[in-house]
Formats: structure tokens, sequence, C-alpha cells
């Protein structure tokens, strides 16, 4: 198989478009250590598109929001920084997660359910992990299969036709590997670069698969594992769950809960954004 020369890559990145500068800051504020809540506030509240998505993430149900809040600061303030920002991405790059990918085997809208499984996934499990994680964590989960865009379009720029089946995980990648010379953890990587997101961010989407000593890697690919039991047809893989869950401090006993607040927040992010899409 021909290995993806650069010029491919290019290309494919090229289609995607190159991510607003807005989400760019506010995932550079939020990845520092030491960010002030202000800075947040003020990158959201100067990008009319990204403040009206965070407002109307704040007053959605998936926020468990009770009273209406009509300004940017207090919609930050019921968010949080770590919410904020993976809304900020879900409102700017959503659309391209819903495109069909044949190589695949995904019909519209899969990509993006995945991803927002994944992403709320993320997000909770940074809560009740044994670990530090960054505040970016959700985000990341957000995007980690954001390779499969890029491989996709340069087999479809080749005109190839083929599929790679429902193989997941480290067979899927390895099956990517043989093929492109390269995965879609690091296809994902090198967009999140070109996107300059944070480096915890861009070394999340690389080691989402097998990274058994990096704990934000061990925590995407537990997110994407739990996702994965998520989706209409989807299995939960208990025994990789517990593996991953070990490593990251998340006992046995805290996954069922973990597992149900997911289920949960994903029925009402998408009720409030894709009806059409709910299971």
């Amino acid at each position: 198989m021909r290995e993806v020369q650069i010029d491919e890559l290019v290309r494919a990145m090229a289609r995607l478009g190159a991510l607003p500068v807005s989400v760019g800051r506010l995932a550079a504020v939020t990845g520092a250590p030491d960010f002030e809540f202000a800075e947040v506030v003020d990158v959201v509240a100067h990008d009319m598109v990204l403040a009206a998505g965070v407002l109307r993430a704040a007053n959605s149900a998936a926020s468990g929001s009770v009273t209406r809040v009509e300004n940017v600061r207090d919609a930050v303030v019921r968010l949080g920084a770590a919410r904020t920002l993976a809304t900020a991405m879900l409102v700017m790059v959503g659309g391209r997660l819903e495109r069909p990918l044949a190589a695949y085997e995904l019909d519209p809208g899969e990509l993006w359910y995945h991803s927002c499984a994944t992403s709320i996934a993320a997000d909770v499990l940074r809560g009740v992990a044994g670990v530090a994680l960054p505040a970016s964590l959700g985000t990341t989960g957000l995007v980690h299969d954001i390779g499969k865009l890029v491989l996709d379009g340069v087999v479809a720029e080749r005109g190839e036709v083929f599929s790679f089946g429902d193989t997941r995980g480290i067979e899927l990648c390895s099956l990517e590997r043989d093929r492109f010379g390269l995965d879609h953890a690091e296809a994902g990587a090198i967009v999140a670069s070109y996107w300059e997101l944070p480096p915890a961010m861009v070394e999340g989407v690389r080691a989402h698969h097998g990274a058994f000593d990096d704990p934000v890697g061990v925590s995407i690919e537990l997110a994407d594992t739990v996702a994965h039991g998520l989706e209409p047809h989807g299995h939960h893989d208990e025994l990789q769950a517990l593996r991953l869950g070990r490593v990251v401090g998340v006992t046995q006993e805290r996954m069922p809960a973990l597992v149900d607040e997911c289920a949960s927040r994903l029925d009402a992010l998408v009720e409030h954004y894709r009806p059409e899409q709910r299971p």
C-alpha cells in the first residue's frame, strides 16, 4: 500500500480548514496552569458566534440549568472553563465531525455522536480520576478521532474504494499503519499541531490508543471505550475500561456511576443539539 505523502496530508488538512483564532486562544488560555477566569470570559465575549454558542450551552438541559443566564460571564461561570472550551470546539468544529467517512463505514453524524460521547466521558472522568488531568481533557476527547477525517480524505482524493469495517482500537491503528504509514491518532496529532492546540491536547490525541504510561492518553482511551459502549449498537468493553481505569485511579466501584453520568449528559446534549440523532 502507498504511504501517505506530506502533500496529501496538507491538502486533507486544508479541506478541514483552519481553527478559528478565538478557539485557539481559548485553548491556550485554559492550557495554562494558572490562567485567569477573566481571560476566558474575554476570549468568548469577543467572538459573536462563540459567545452565542456558549450562552446556548449554558441555558441547555445539558448544563443542568434552572434559571436563564443572559451574559457571557454568567455562562462561563455556569459551564466552567473546561466545558466552555469543549463547547467552543463543538460550536466551531462540530460540523466537520458530521461528515460520512466511507473508509471507516461511518454514516453522517456517527463521528459527531461518538466524539461528543468521548468528550463527555473525558470530562466526567477528569472529575473522578485519582490523578491530575488537564482542563482540556474533554476537548481532547472531542477531537481525538479527527485524524480519521484526514485519512478518509486521502482515500477519497486517491479515488480508492475500501473499508476498515468495524475494526477499532490498536487493531485499527495497525491496519492504518500498514496502509498509510501512520495511524489516525498520529494523523490527528498532526492536525492538532496544525491548529496550534496546546501540547497536552496534541499528545492526548497522539496517545489515545495503547499509551499505558501516559495519564492523558490513557484517560482519552478510557473515555473512548466508555463512549463506544454508549452508542446505539455499541458494546461496553468492561475489562478494558477497568484496566484503563486502574491506571488513572478510577476504581471498579466508581465505573458504573461514571457510565450512567455520561449516558445522562450525552442524552441531554444530543437532545439539545441534534434531537434527530437520538438513538
